[in-house]
């Protein structure tokens, strides 16, 4: 089906953000893009208008597009709000997942320890999003989900940047799977409990990731 060339830029743009192969901090230059993409002037402002209202760029004047930074205090916030509503929705999982979900999970977490394995951990943030999504959706609350949505892109921009820490990977694999046998049990206290866990190493990976980049730029 047809794409608009605006999207086809957006959703590039999006990608190379999400994924760290553009980093916080960097400078987009209107004629490299342009000249990258193959595209005009026009539908890469469109783009990047887009990108901006969603918070991935920001749009200044003089310096022209940057990619957005996430502060200390940003990251502290986000995983706040993170580890409440994911805490809360592994909990209500505990009691509604299938076992079709149940085995969603297990074949995701059977695919991340092979990437690993390989030496791929740049295909594990896509496989860990699939992972939270699944709970999110076993929890049966479109308002839970709705609000996790808000946060999915922020979410995947922090872990493809602190999965690149030694063993975080290894030790994220390890921690989904304590999280799936709490599950499997239906121990719903279990299971916010090591899903809050699980989000609090994340957090202090990312702030640590956080802290040794901007001593590297200063």
């Amino acid at each position: 089906s047809y794409v608009p060339l605006r999207m086809q830029v957006y959703d590039a743009l999006r990608e190379a953000i999400l994924s760290g192969r553009l980093n916080p901090g960097d400078h987009l230059t209107e004629e490299k893009v342009c000249s990258q993409l193959g595209v005009s002037r026009s539908p890469l402002r469109e783009a990047l208008r887009r990108l901006e209202t969603e918070g991935l760029v920001r749009i200044e004047p003089r310096r022209g597009v940057v990619v957005t930074e996430l502060s200390q205090g940003d990251l502290a916030d986000l995983f706040a709000v993170r580890k409440s509503l994911e805490g809360l929705a592994t909990a209500l999982a505990a009691k509604c997942i299938t076992a079709e979900e149940l085995a969603k999970l297990r074949e995701i977490c059977a695919e991340m320890g092979r990437c690993i394995d390989a030496g791929d951990v740049p295909a594990v943030p896509t496989l860990n999003s699939q992972y939270h999504e699944v709970i999110i959706l076993a929890a049966r609350n479109r308002w839970l989900k709705g609000f996790m949505v808000s946060l999915r892109d922020h979410i995947q921009r922090i872990y493809s940047s602190s999965i690149q820490a030694p063993d975080r990977a290894s030790q994220s694999l390890k921690e989904h799977l304590q999280i799936n046998e709490a599950l499997c049990n239906r121990d719903a206290e279990a299971a916010e409990r090591l899903a809050k866990e699980h989000l609090q190493h994340a957090e202090e990976v990312a702030v640590l990731i956080g802290h040794k980049a901007s001593r590297g730029s200063d």
